[in-house]
């Protein structure tokens, strides 16, 4: 079984995503995907030993007090082993999200045909 994480505070760019990821997967691989609102939750449920992904889709935009950066400077930080994607409307960070060793990036809005 493959665990996502999906770590985005806009509901309708959750959706999309997991969309895609079921239209994609689904029939090829049994899934598990968690949704994190923001940069907080997935913190706070590392540090609580809650947290279990293979990969984990991460907005770098949140609104909170931790960005996605932020978020994937504590997965490798705490050497949590999860393959990071990034998810942003802007390609402004995608050459700072490659210190954490990002697997890649998917601009929003995705959609099937930008996964595939």
């Amino acid at each position: 079984m493959l665990k996502i994480a999906l770590c985005d505070g806009n509901a309708h760019h959750v959706h999309e995503v997991k969309a895609a990821l079921i239209t994609i997967l689904f029939d090829r691989i049994e899934l598990e995907v968690s949704v994190y609102k923001d940069g907080v939750e997935v913190v706070e449920a590392a540090r609580n030993k809650n947290f279990s992904a293979d990969l984990i889709f991460l907005d770098i935009n949140m609104e909170n007090v931790i960005n996605g950066l932020g978020v994937a400077k504590f997965i490798r930080k705490n050497n949590i082993d999860c393959d990071i994607i990034f998810l942003t409307a802007s390609k402004e960070f995608i050459l700072e999200g490659y210190k954490y060793s990002a697997f890649d990036y998917l601009l929003k809005p995705v959609s099937i045909s930008t996964c595939i």
